[in-house]
């Protein structure tokens, strides 16, 4: 929650030197973070307009204080233009460990961690949109200058749509009229993403290196895939709520405790996430229990981040979201595989 991140802040603001305040936290050792500064510099409150959230882990939106005596390793240079207005990105690995699938892709509206999906790896942020320095967001011009532009060449969208026969027209101002636009080419590029055969097939290219992306010229493949690219984002982004699939019937405490899942038939016709002894969701497939983001196995660590803690009625919501979301993500992404394999498969 906001409030514990700024308690944390507060907290360290307590201490009186060095050792009390490394006895409380896990403090950075390297020069670029001192703690006589961090003191000096937080005294003002400031840092109270520096609480932003940031993608923690797969539907899992944390909040941290974005300073330099907070969070040290921020990576300013990218994640200004995700701090500085509506924005989307695409959050990745660049390699992956061998004897593991390639999982590791995301997309996020906030900050991302350094493990937001993946485990091991270090996770990259590609951001859609590029903020000018001095953006104020009052003045989006959309020209290169003062507001945003896209993180793609007007040459590559205007070569996209060409080729996919679409109309493409730069206004003005050098933006993108909405008839074809950089958005369209991410929506296009997360649903090839989520093809679980241009997984496997690719698999080892996708071990040593960033993914590529194969291209189409089939104008009513890339439309179709460019919706259900659409529709995987608005799903992670819980932008598009989707229809509940898990109930959670027993009153409780909703304490997080003992962590379980019982296969359909175990205990019931159908699969149940336990929590503790008496409380559970069920009506959960196991595919989507087993369902995995970067070697993180989803529904599972979502709730051990919260053990021992009870859950509010908005976790409790929430997480029956999560369930139908990794539902739809993998009817959207069989959807996907059926759309390719319609028009030849794959290499496209």
């Amino acid at each position: 929650m906001r409030e514990e991140a700024a308690e944390k802040v507060e907290k360290l603001l307590r201490t009186d030197t060095e050792a009390e305040a490394r006895g409380l936290f896990r403090l950075c050792s390297q020069s670029q973070w001192q703690y006589a500064r961090a003191k000096q510099e937080l005294a003002d409150g400031s840092w109270r307009d520096e609480v932003v959230p940031i993608l923690y882990r797969p539907f899992d939106v944390r909040w941290t204080v974005f300073d330099r005596n907070v969070a040290v390793r921020r990576r300013e240079r990218v994640m200004r233009h995700v701090l500085a207005g509506d924005n989307l990105g695409l959050g990745t690995s660049r390699s992956i460990e061998i004897g593991r699938g390639w999982e590791h892709v995301f997309c996020t509206d906030q900050l991302l961690h350094l493990h937001s999906v993946s485990v091991k790896e270090v996770n990259f942020l590609f951001p859609l949109y590029l903020y000018d320095a001095d953006h104020r967001q009052q003045s989006l011009l959309h020209n290169g200058k003062r507001g945003r532009s896209a993180n793609l060449s007007r040459e590559f969208v205007g070569a996209c749509a060409t080729a996919w026969s679409m109309k493409f027209e730069p206004g003005p101002n050098g933006d993108l009229k909405r008839t074809f636009g950089a958005e369209d080419v991410f929506h296009y590029i997360y649903a090839i993403l989520h093809s679980p055969t241009y997984r496997a097939r690719f698999a080892g290219f996708l071990k040593a290196d960033f993914a590529r992306v194969p291209l189409t010229r089939r104008p009513a493949l890339v439309r179709r895939l460019c919706e259900l690219g659409r529709r995987l984002v608005l799903t992670h982004l819980m932008r598009d709520r989707v229809p509940a699939i898990a109930r959670y019937p027993e009153k409780g405490e909703s304490r997080v405790d003992a962590i379980r899942y019982s296969e359909p038939g175990e205990v019931a016709p159908e699969g149940r996430i336990w929590i503790n002894k008496e409380q559970y969701f069920d009506r959960v497939p196991p595919a989507v229990w087993g369902f995995t983001v970067g070697g993180y196995q989803v529904c599972r660590k979502w709730l051990t981040d919260r053990k021992g803690r009870r859950l509010s009625n908005d976790e409790l919501t929430h997480f029956q979201a999560v369930v139908a979301a990794l539902s739809e993500t993998i009817r959207l992404s069989a959807e996907v595989d059926a759309a390719i394999k319609k028009c030849g498969g794959f290499p496209l």
